[in-house]
């Protein structure tokens, strides 16, 4: 390709100015020039002279008087075609041949790499006639591969923007788009086509211009990148709220000079709502999970729910109310949640002034009704209506800016009891499906616990009232005695105590006590506590002593009982005519006399279980009681209350007891029950019956 002809003016030039002066002055003179130069004697071809340039360009001296006929062997060459030059079309052969080249193209390939020449030729003419040709290059090498890099470059960054998954930008100083790509202009919601020269207002909503305006002034500012900006909004191209992570960078011209900023804009929508969707997950399993803690922490299910309605408050629902359905079919609103207390307050007044209308075609009775659950995504106006009694009543629940609610239904056995109602509204939040599935769980686990409370107080009833049974509803008066017990089940709800007391007058006229301890709790247990202790009435009907009615309810324990239960009794008469009773025990602690002066004696007759051995022994001991001595019966649950931390002796009892010999019965056997539990923090582990037996006047004569 020919160029302009600058080179070759240049020559004709040179030419002239070397007229006249010495060929050796002229060769110095280009061997000081910076551009490849070589003289070929014009016909032949052959070099006469490089400079150095031309021989650095070459890699070493270039050959002289080679023959022209072989410069295609010497210089591989190739034209801008690629293909290589034959040895006619060498540049040096058409210079000597007289040929003018202004701009000839060619790339030379040395063993270090191809160089592209740009070469200019003519053939010049002395003074004296002789002629000379000259060859000047210029090697364009490093201008091509800077070209081919830039092209390259715009290539790649070409592809980046078309096929990059993130958003890229380029913004003028102005606040222009230069460029986007597909990708930020989807974000956009606009082609790409119509950001080029719109300013970023134009583009972007109000908000999120602000924001990205905001960024790419601090860049153009302070030539600082800012990193990893965590922006939210929205835009043409979604509905909701997005979210990005975008990056600003400095676009510097060579320079140095900021020309402008370039943005990358990741999409995070996906990332954040799944993170969202985990983090909702784990509170819902953590409220669940809490939820659980309390309605499993007490069988007063009613508290408990109340508890759950505040736990509801404010993470679950700005309200949460729970309604239960009472014995007449009424509805007693169990609990209104709130976090102020004040609107808490109002809520009532609003239900005693508007109570829910049982025939309204949704809202609590309907869902209690249905026993299906509703979910009002959104409120309405049209549904406020609907639910409203009057426009005093509109305009109430109007204020409450109510947005979304659930109500579920609590069920036992099938059957609604109750609902429970959660409200979204000072929040501006929106109930969705997987809202409505949490709600329903917690209903299905309040309601398990409401059927287990009621069962719980049902058999407590059961357990209550058969333990009644096993005890004497009040005390006989025994003239000249006082006498004071105590009881202490250790069992919760529907477990009966197998300890226990009775006081009766026998057909003799002796008044008889009794304390026992049946093995074991449960149905069997009050079953063998119930054949004990009547037995023990009947026999003493028929029997002379304490002793005989021991043995006769070991025989009909021995023939009766099942399940591998047995029973300690104490069991002691008193004949208030003579101020002495007559005592027997099987198996059962030492009773404790405590005397008036402040001494106590244990008193244990010898005597096996009940139920073990059918040719057990009972005896009698008797113990004489003056004014103001008693005697204390006591089971081993007396002594085990505190075990295994505190196991109280006899002795120890005995030693405490002294320090209140004289005291009425009442005081004595407080003191006792005081004694067992002290120190402890939950309930015994056994049950505990005492009896105390005091004698307040001398005998009759």
């Amino acid at each position: 390709m020919d160029g302009d002809g600058a080179a070759g003016r240049r020559i004709d030039e040179d030419a002239s100015a070397a007229a006249g002066l010495p060929r050796s002055f002229v060769e110095g003179t280009l061997d000081l020039l910076p551009t490849p130069v070589l003289l070929i004697e014009p016909g032949t071809a052959r070099v006469t002279f490089s400079n150095r340039a031309a021989d650095a360009l070459a890699g070493g001296e270039f050959p002289k008087g080679a023959e022209a006929e072989r410069y295609h062997e010497l210089y591989h060459c190739t034209d801008a075609a690629g293909q290589r030059i034959p040895n006619e079309g060498m540049p040096g052969v058409r210079a000597a041949r007289g040929e003018r080249l202004d701009g000839f193209e060619m790339d030379w390939h040395l063993a270090d790499g191809p160089r592209s020449l740009i070469i200019w030729a003519d053939t010049l003419t002395g003074p004296g006639g002789e002629a000379t040709t000259v060859l000047v290059f210029e090697d364009l090498t490093a201008l091509r591969e800077a070209e081919q890099i830039k092209d390259e470059t715009i290539v790649l960054l070409d592809t980046i923007f078309s096929s990059a998954p993130i958003g890229l930008a380029v913004y003028d100083r102005d606040l222009r788009f230069v460029r986007v790509n597909d990708a930020l202009a989807e974000i956009n919601g606009r082609p790409a086509r119509e950001h080029a020269g719109r300013e970023l207002a134009e583009v972007l909503p109000g908000d999120l211009h602000a924001e990205v305006a905001a960024h790419v002034r601090s860049v153009l500012d302070t030539g600082q990148p800012v990193v990893d900006v965590a922006m939210t909004g929205e835009t043409p191209a979604r509905l909701g709220i997005g979210h990005w992570l975008v990056g600003y960078y400095p676009v510097r011209h060579p320079s140095g000079e900021i020309t402008g900023v370039g943005a990358v804009v990741r999409e995070e929508t996906e990332r954040v709502l799944l993170l969202e969707a985990e983090r909702e997950a784990r509170r819902r399993a953590a409220f669940l999970a809490q939820a659980g803690d309390v309605l499993s922490a007490s069988l007063d299910y009613e508290e408990t729910l109340r508890r759950v309605a505040r736990a509801a408050v404010p993470d679950r629902a700005d309200w949460c109310v729970v309604d239960m359905l009472d014995a007449n079919g009424s509805l007693d609103r169990l609990a209104v949640a709130h976090t102020d207390p004040a609107k808490e307050r109002w809520a009532a007044e609003l239900q005693e002034r508007y109570p829910p209308d049982p025939t309204a075609p949704t809202g609590v009775f309907e869902v209690m009704r249905t026993g299906k659950p509703e979910l009002h995504e959104e409120i309405s106006d049209e549904l406020l209506t609907t639910v409203a009694q009057d426009e005093e009543h509109l305009a109430l629940i109007r204020e409450l800016g109510l947005s979304s609610a659930i109500i579920v239904p609590l069920t036992v056995r099938s059957e609604a009891v109750g609902a429970v109602t959660f409200i979204l509204a000072d929040s501006g939040r929106h109930y969705g499906t997987p809202d409505l599935e949490l709600a329903m769980e917690l209903a299905r686990r309040a309601s398990v616990a409401i059927e287990n409370a009621r069962l719980y107080r049902e058999r407590n009833h059961i357990a209550q009232t058969l333990q009644r049974s096993l005890l004497p509803p009040r005390l006989p008066d025994i003239e000249g005695f006082d006498i004071a017990t105590r009881y202490r089940a250790a069992g919760e709800g529907y477990d009966v105590g197998g300890d226990f007391y009775d006081a009766f007058q026998t057909r003799d006229g002796p008044w008889a006590m009794v304390v026992g301890d049946v093995c074991g709790k449960g149905p069997e247990a009050a079953g063998l506590t119930s054949l004990a202790r009547y037995t023990i009435r009947a026999a003493a009907l028929v029997r002379h002593s304490p002793a005989e009615v021991l043995a006769m309810t070991n025989e009909v324990i021995l023939r009766e009982r099942t399940g591998g239960h047995f029973v300690s009794a104490v069991h002691a008469w008193v004949d208030p005519g003579q101020g002495a009773l007559r005592l027997a025990s099987a198996g059962h602690p030492a009773a404790l006399v405590v005397r008036a002066g402040g001494t106590v004696e244990e008193a244990k007759p010898g005597g096996t279980l009940l139920g073990i051995h059918p040719d057990s022994i009972y005896e009698n001991l008797r113990v004489a009681l003056a004014p103001g001595d008693a005697i204390v019966l006591y089971t081993d649950g007396v002594l085990d209350a505190g075990a295994p931390e505190r196991v109280l002796e006899s002795e120890e009892l005995a030693e405490v007891l002294a320090g209140v010999a004289g005291h009425p019965a009442a005081e004595l056997a407080e003191l006792v029950e005081n004694e067992a539990i002290a120190g402890r923090d939950r309930p015994p582990r056994d049950d505990l019956a005492i009896l105390v037996l005091r004698r307040t006047e001398p005998a009759r004569s």
